[in-house]
């Protein structure tokens, strides 16, 4: 296996600054260990749309496409891009650059994730230090598909730990609102860094950017699930001038535009690789104020094999789930599959969101012990008008989502709240319908459309309402639909 001081430095990785818990490892989570820790540490972003999207979507044949991707690059999941074109080591012949070992420059930044989420031209900057193991990406962005212009922050600060491992965290918003989630490297695997793929890519062409001719270097695999490209181009100092990531699954896309300007050839200094406030003084954040307890009505996407339950899967009420499928939920894989309106008695004192999923063997939640203690809440998509990622807030524009932990769910016959130590029980799954019955059959999609930038979407959820109301098509009803596996409560 390629070793690690190939990717940087051969000195010894500097010690970390003040870093995060390490979540749970997860035996085998072909989620993180296929594709995207080769990526996620530097380019966030994208990793995080995909894994948002798969903790919403039925996970079959995402998982499936997982498989295919590692098994194209190696059983143990460790081989990085700059090794998928042969063995590892000197039998490479060598054809790609090396960029200067430490810079920094500003950054224009697009991202499209799905039929709407687009970000467009963000601005902000890069930081990259190989010597140190480390980079850092950090803008702030105007996005519309809720409200026009919407101004969005995201920080992903990869660093390397003293045992080599990558420890990489995203925060939105800044100070006491930032929100901090741990990357989707933070599993033990090494630093990988995000330019020494090159070594062994090929050039295949060359292009002006921003008026400085480069080099295009590229590399690309697929599977019959999965998708995925990476190209840079670099000028003859060797400076990357664009970054640009493809992909996709099934009938998902993704991409990624990164241009960089204005380099400083010079070690950006520890100061600049400091972790941020949200992640070193308010993760997780701690639990609202509030000592109600309700029942709540969530809705969530199923699909055969994972299992039929709340526990370790996260959902959202009806402008929530409509936050995720009228942006990114259009595609085929989504509609044949079903969809629970469940109702469940929740403590209101909600932590921090997780990102939960399923595995190909069972539902897992992300996060250190305390905040899996709760029932976790955001605002749809972590945007609209909410502080704190709408964790305190009751998110009318967007929605809210919410994660369950099963670390925090009642034993049977008891009453969450803070006197029973547990945050949510009696789940009651109250209908289940075919999602192709809402998106196609009733429009959903369509009216998905007309809605984009025009938060609340109140006629998708007209539409999504009524389709659980009555199994009477003429009146916009949906029939029962059988899950294809045992509801679990």
């Amino acid at each position: 296996k390629l070793a690690i001081s190939r990717l940087g430095s051969r000195s010894a990785p500097p010690t970390a600054p003040s870093d995060l818990a390490r979540p749970r490892l997860l035996p085998r989570a072909l989620l993180y260990r296929a594709m995207f820790p080769r990526i996620a540490g530097v380019f966030g972003a994208w990793a995080g749309q995909a894994f948002e999207a798969q903790a919403f979507l039925p996970s079959a044949d995402f998982l499936e496409g997982l498989r295919e991707f590692d098994a194209l690059i190696g059983a143990d999941g460790l081989v990085p891009w700059a090794d998928l074109r042969g063995p590892v080591g000197d039998r490479h012949e060598r054809s790609g650059p090396d960029v200067p070992a430490q810079w920094s420059a500003d950054l224009e930044y697009l991202g499209i994730f799905g039929q709407a989420s687009a970000m467009a031209t963000g601005q902000g900057t890069f930081l990259y230090d190989r010597t140190g193991r480390r980079n850092r990406m950090t803008y702030l962005a105007s996005v519309s598909y809720f409200t026009p212009n919407h101004t969005y922050s995201q920080d992903t600060l990869t660093i390397t730990r003293p045992d080599g491992t990558a420890s990489s965290n995203q925060t939105t918003d800044s100070g006491e609102n930032g929100v901090c989630m741990p990357g989707f490297v933070n599993n033990g695997t090494p630093y990988e860094d995000p330019f020494s793929w090159m070594r062994q890519a090929d050039p295949v062409g060359s292009k002006d950017v921003q008026g400085v001719k480069c080099t295009i270097y590229k590399q690309s695999k697929q599977t019959p699930r999965l998708r995925f490209e990476i190209a840079v181009c670099v000028d003859t100092d060797g400076l990357p001038r664009e970054y640009n990531q493809s992909g996709g699954f099934g009938a998902f896309s993704m991409t990624n535009v990164m241009r960089l300007s204005n380099f400083k050839l010079a070690d950006p200094g520890d100061d600049a690789f400091k972790v941020t406030d949200g992640c070193s003084k308010y993760y997780p954040r701690p639990p609202c104020p509030d000592s109600r307890v309700g029942p709540i009505d969530v809705y969530r996407v199923f699909g055969p094999p994972e299992p039929q339950e709340l526990d370790d899967r996260n959902t959202g009420d009806v402008l929530g789930d409509l936050a995720f499928i009228c942006t990114q939920g259009a595609s085929d894989e989504y509609t044949k599959k079903v969809i629970t309106h469940w109702k469940v008695n929740v403590s209101y004192a909600f932590g921090q969101y997780s990102l939960c999923n399923f595995n190909g063997k069972r539902n897992f939640c992300t996060g250190p012990d305390a905040q899996r203690q709760t029932v976790g809440r955001r605002s749809g998509q972590g945007q609209g008008r909410g502080q704190a990622g709408g964790q305190c807030t009751e998110n009318p524009d967007v929605g809210s989502q919410y994660s369950f932990p099963s670390e925090a769910k009642c034993p049977p016959g008891i009453s969450p709240g803070a006197d029973t130590g547990c945050a949510w029980g009696g789940a009651v799954p109250l209908r289940t319908v075919p999602a192709s019955c809402i998106m196609k059959d009733h429009g959903l999609l369509e009216a998905c459309k007309r809605e984009i930038g025009h938060a609340p979407f109140t006629q998708s959820a007209a539409i999504w309402a009524a389709a659980f109301a009555s199994d009477d098509p003429l009146k916009g009803g949906c029939p029962d639909a059988s899950p294809g596996v045992p509801i679990v409560v």
